[in-house]
């Protein structure tokens, strides 16, 4: 059986002294024919020109006019991708890039959608404690509230079949970091599975989630929750 092709999307802002040694990790964890997809939202350093000088063949870029949001970096990889499965992970290393080939496995065997968990067992957060705490709440509310079964409703770290790519790609779903959660709500029926994983800090740079995330990501919460009840 012939494996199947790997879309990668990497949203990217001001990830300068990532994105080189990241590309080149990703091109080496791999296994199967792949494309990497960085959509780089108007960064004011040297990100996209050091993700071009890694002479990687296999890497495509996307610049955005301005910094539309994270929801529209991956909006557009979804829709420049031409792998059967496709992933999409951030740049800081944050999310563990051997667990790439766990989550097209899963898709492999059958799942629509996999998600590399952080509060599954055997997953784990190791990032500073101020940086954990909005997301583990806001996946709590997320299973209490709004009933999910997916326990780590934030994560950026996902795998989609190709059906589920076109899927999302009819939806009309948020520009900002609250694009995670509003996908994943929305491909609640379909076949899911959540993947364990360590998520470390960023090796280097600032985080991107502000204040104006932690708001976008509560009113939607209530907005599910309106729904819900009414």
């Amino acid at each position: 059986m012939e494996e199947p092709i790997i879309s990668v999307i990497i949203p990217t802002y001001n990830e300068e002294e990532n994105i080189g040694p990241f590309l080149n990790d990703l091109s080496e964890v791999i296994d199967n024919e792949f494309e990497l997809i960085l959509v780089d939202g108007d960064s004011t350093d040297r990100t996209v020109q050091t993700a071009r000088e890694t002479g990687i063949e296999q890497l495509k870029i996307f610049e955005q006019d301005f910094r539309k949001g994270l929801g529209s970096a991956i909006k557009k990889g979804l829709s420049e991708a031409s792998g059967e499965i496709v992933v999409q992970i951030d740049a800081d290393f944050s999310h563990p890039t051997e667990k790439i080939q766990c989550l097209v496995e899963r898709i492999s065997e059958g799942y629509e959608v996999a998600i590399g968990s952080r509060y599954v067992e055997e997953g784990e957060r190791k990032d500073p404690l101020h940086r954990r705490l909005p997301p583990l709440i806001g996946s709590y509310l997320y299973r209490y509230m709004i009933g999910s079964t997916v326990k780590d409703v934030t994560s950026g770290f996902k795998a989609y079949n190709r059906e589920a790519v076109e899927f999302l790609l009819e939806q009309d779903l948020p520009d900002g970091f609250h694009f995670q959660a509003a996908a994943v709500m929305r491909l609640m029926d379909r076949k899911t599975v959540e993947v364990p994983i360590e998520f470390g800090p960023r090796r280097a740079g600032k985080p991107k989630y502000g204040f104006r995330d932690l708001v976008d990501n509560v009113l939607l919460l209530l907005r599910l929750f309106v729904r819900r009840v009414s």
